[in-house]
């Protein structure tokens, strides 16, 4: 007996990441984090310093997956 791959037809199709749970699982381990360090440290962290560097990561993550998003879809 032989496997044979599954037909395109039966096989799932890809699913991708939600925008949405990303974004908001990276706030809440941004927010995690200064917590645990705000615990350890008191009166040493900056919050608009922390709120600035979240934002600033979330837009480069923002614009590294919009590249990737677009060379795969080239690819295709």
């Amino acid at each position: 007996m032989t496997e044979s791959s599954p037909s395109p037809a039966t096989a799932s199709p890809r699913r991708r990441p939600r925008f949405s749970t990303i974004f908001w699982g990276l706030v809440l381990l941004t927010f995690a984090v200064y917590m645990l360090l705000e615990s350890i440290m008191p009166g040493a962290l900056d919050p608009v310093f922390w709120l600035l560097g979240s934002v600033i990561m979330l837009g480069v993550i923002l614009v590294v997956t919009g590249i990737v998003a677009a060379t795969a879809r080239r690819a295709d």
